[in-house]
């Protein structure tokens, strides 16, 4: 339903680059990368500084395999709005997926810089930590997590993989 709304919103107004915004939301809540993509794009090709627009497009891009595409996005957004921990956070679960682990510790290093009750940060930190070897490092940034959001399940059960593995 939201998708239809939002192409008859287009339809009426075709210069709406927030109604093109939403709808690539809605699309990626159908799992519609392609079509989202596009709504995306058209949305940047109507107000190019619409940082949040970016961001989107990003997370459509990843959600896509396209990971080098996405970080260009997160790039974007962050020219423009330098402050948006959500956007470092983006390029941090990039880069991890990209494999290149201390760029995506300084970005989730970041987030938690503009963000510090970020705890999805917290939780990739401790991830890429651990994979590192840095299991100290990595029960902190767990414990944070679990600090921030008491019941994140995945972070007390990463926590409970790395005391086992440090015999604790």
């Amino acid at each position: 339903e939201a998708i239809v709304a939002y192409s008859k919103a287009l339809t009426l107004r075709p210069d709406n680059y927030e109604a093109y915004n939403n709808l690539g939301n809605a699309l990626m809540d159908k799992n519609k990368l392609e079509e989202a993509i596009d709504a995306f794009t058209k949305a940047l090709t109507l107000k190019s500084d619409y940082f949040q627009a970016h961001v989107n497009l990003g997370n459509a891009l990843r959600d896509n395999g396209k990971e080098e595409e996405a970080l260009e996005a997160y790039h974007r957004s962050i020219s423009i709005e330098p402050d948006y921990a959500d956007a470092y956070f983006n390029i941090g679960l990039s880069l991890q997926r990209l494999e290149k682990f201390e760029e995506s510790i300084d970005a989730y290093e970041k987030t938690l810089s503009l963000n510090p009750d970020h705890f999805l940060a917290y939780n990739n930190l401790g991830n890429v930590l651990r994979n590192y070897g840095k299991k100290e490092c990595s029960i902190k940034a767990y414990e944070k997590a679990i600090t921030q959001k008491p019941d994140y399940t995945e972070a007390i059960s990463n926590l409970g993989v790395i005391l086992k593995e440090c015999d604790r």
